[in-house]
């Protein structure tokens, strides 16, 4: 089981983004590939700058189409399916891992202890005044959540005194 991603250039026009995407699907399923997930590509802001090499010089891109594929390979097939992907001129970056069938996106936390939920909403904010006194103020009279208050909460969810 593999997943491939992929980022292909923005120049391209969107409606050959799909034709791409399958000029991608083909190498796999060249190799003998099986592909049994994906995720059409989609614009996205990138989180930094990337630069392909064009013929005219390197052109770099602030967004590009994101997709991926899950796939079952054979591993000796790899380093073919990784040629055929790099010899692509629209994709701008992939990256090409071990991935399980199942899905595994994690939701979001829950909290299970009532008191840890409690020390979360009720953290304090420990502020120290221009005159050297330490004072505690709830952070609901405060409105807003610092990190002492978040801080001070996982100490009290966790039990300690000192956490760095």
């Amino acid at each position: 089981m593999y997943e491939l991603g992929v980022n292909l250039v923005p120049i391209i026009a969107e409606e050959a983004v799909g034709e791409q995407f399958q000029h991608i699907k083909k190498a796999i399923e060249a190799e003998g590939g099986k592909s049994f997930d994906e995720q059409f590509p989609r614009l996205i802001n990138l989180a930094y700058t990337m630069a392909k090499r064009q013929e005219t010089g390197f052109e770099r891109f602030d967004s590009a189409y994101f997709g991926w594929i899950k796939f079952e390979a054979n591993p000796d097939s790899l380093e073919t399916i990784k040629e055929e992907i790099e010899g692509i001129p629209t994709v701008l970056r992939y990256l090409l891992i071990k991935a399980t069938r199942e899905n595994t996106v994690i939701g979001p936390i829950v909290l299970a202890d009532e008191k840890a939920k409690e020390a979360l909403e009720v953290a304090e904010v420990t502020e120290i005044t221009e005159d050297g006194d330490i004072t505690s103020i709830s952070d609901d009279e405060e409105g807003e959540v610092t990190d002492e208050a978040i801080d001070k909460g996982i100490e009290e969810l966790v039990g300690e005194e000192d956490v760095l």
